[in-house]
């Protein structure tokens, strides 16, 4: 998960809204990202959007996209269901295998 803003301007106020974007993810055993949204994930209601890359960030394989998560600068939240979601034998499978890839 990435923060919305550069890291030269992380300043927030009390109770402002924190846009948070998940990144392609990489493996330890393999050379291939692998788009975050590949793998059964909570969504944002309209989909994940993608930000404008650079070309430096297209070719390191560097892929922001938007997250369903929220946080808030300064609020102490306790845990917080994001979705649940109800995996077939596929998905099951689909996902057990990229955590033995080390995804």
């Amino acid at each position: 998960v990435t923060l919305s803003k550069p890291m030269d301007d992380l300043t927030y106020k009390k109770g402002q809204e924190i846009m948070l974007k998940v990144n392609s993810l990489t493996s330890t055993q393999t050379q291939v990202p692998l788009d975050y949204y590949h793998l059964p994930v909570c969504l944002e209601a309209s989909g994940p959007r993608m930000r404008q890359q650079t070309l430096g960030e297209f070719l390191a394989g560097t892929k922001l996209q938007s997250s369903p998560y929220k946080i808030s600068g300064m609020v102490d939240t306790t845990c917080e269901k994001l979705c649940q979601i109800q995996l077939n034998k596929g998905q099951a499978s689909n996902l057990q295998r990229r955590i033995h890839q080390g995804y």
